[in-house]
């Protein structure tokens, strides 16, 4: 299944000119688009062997035409996923092979894992654009990892855990954004915790990073720019 995966990719996702253009716009740049192999799925050349794939989106994937393909990459630099997204309406559907059961799920540059190894800072967003964005703000050296919302699943945590990374949460300025670096109590009076307290648990050094200028990194990017920089604290 997961070298049919990697396979359906590359022959369903092509880099169209419209595509690299909406994404240069939203604050990507050309290595990391390159890197993250990201693209537009134009459709399969030959129908799906995998009957849950082809139950969720057609035998040759006909409903994610259109769509900004993103894969989701293990920390080896292997396909165990993708999510798609609509340009035109914030929607985002997600498949996932095998693997992806004992692998965290980041949206990530295929070679974050081996920068890790060589100490770099980890700076944790909710978000694809994101991503984008704060690439332009934090050093060459260091690394942005998308958790896809705003929230830390316990493989997450054991992925930085492993690594013994210093770690910066920079979720959106927003209710569900900061109730996912700070915790908050649910309805019932449990206390929830948050990705600050889950990972100050596990030993990692890590910190809230306060910006102005939008609701999230990829909102600022929107308005600003590469003056993005000024919003920063780096």
């Amino acid at each position: 299944m997961s070298v049919w995966l990697e396979a359906a990719l590359k022959d369903a996702v092509e880099l169209t000119e419209e595509m690299e253009g909406y994404l240069l716009g939203r604050g990507g740049k050309p290595e990391t688009i390159q890197n993250m192999e990201l693209g537009e799925w134009v459709g399969l050349s030959k129908p799906s062997p995998d009957a849950n794939f082809s139950s969720l989106f057609g035998p040759k994937g006909e409903t994610l035409c259109g769509m900004l393909v993103c894969p989701i990459w293990s920390p080896r630099g292997k396909v165990i996923g993708f999510n798609a997204r609509s340009i035109q309406q914030k929607r985002i559907v997600r498949f996932l092979g095998a693997k992806s059961g004992w692998n965290p799920l980041w949206e990530m540059r295929k070679d974050s894992a081996r920068k890790l190894w060589q100490g770099s800072t980890v700076w944790v967003v909710e978000g694809l654009f994101d991503l984008f964005a704060l690439e332009w703000v934090v050093p060459s050296s260091d690394v942005v990892l998308s958790t896809i919302r705003a929230a830390m699943t316990r493989k997450h945590i054991e992925f930085l855990r492993r690594f013994r990374c210093r770690v910066k949460m920079v979720y959106d300025r927003d209710e569900t954004g900061r109730r996912g670096v700070r915790g908050y109590t649910d309805d019932t009076g449990k206390k929830r915790i948050g990705a600050l307290g889950a990972l100050k648990r596990v030993g990692l050094d890590c910190v809230d990073v306060p910006y102005e200028g939008g609701k999230d990194p990829g909102e600022i990017w929107d308005k600003f720019g590469k003056d993005i920089r000024r919003y920063f604290p780096v």
